[in-house]
């Protein structure tokens, strides 16, 4: 019979987990720019609380700028990333199929002028020149 000895005793004992990087800046800062949220996915909370839903706040019936308005407020307020709004209005994503973007031109339109605004404004806080 084995003796169980001090190397047995170390190989059953649990290692710790490794240490994440910390990115810098923290991750508030990587989320936020200007008051603006620009990143975060469904699930994420908020600052109300709730967590982020699948909702981008577009609808098809509004005019461009009024849905960039919504789609604002909703950044604003941390309950939309630009991030995740732009993932949602990429070619082949989400919003473009169910809007039927591939054979309406005026909706693939409407969508690239959100796209557009949506892109601006993340530079803008990235570089800090959002007010």
């Amino acid at each position: 019979t084995k003796k169980r000895g001090a190397d047995d005793a170390a190989r059953s004992a649990p290692t710790p987990a490794p240490k994440r990087a910390r990115t810098q800046g923290g991750e508030a800062a990587a989320t936020w720019a200007c008051g603006l949220r620009i990143q975060g996915k469904p699930g994420d909370p908020t600052p109300s609380g709730q967590p982020l839903t699948t909702k981008i706040f577009v609808a098809k019936a509004n005019s461009v700028q009024k849905n960039q308005q919504e789609q604002l407020a909703r950044i604003k307020k941390g309950e939309l990333s630009v991030d995740y709004a732009l993932s949602c209005m990429r070619d082949g994503g989400p919003l473009r199929r169910n809007w039927g973007a591939a054979a309406d031109a005026a909706v693939r339109q409407h969508i690239d002028a959100l796209c557009k605004f949506l892109r601006e404004i993340k530079e803008q806080a990235r570089a800090g020149t959002y007010a």
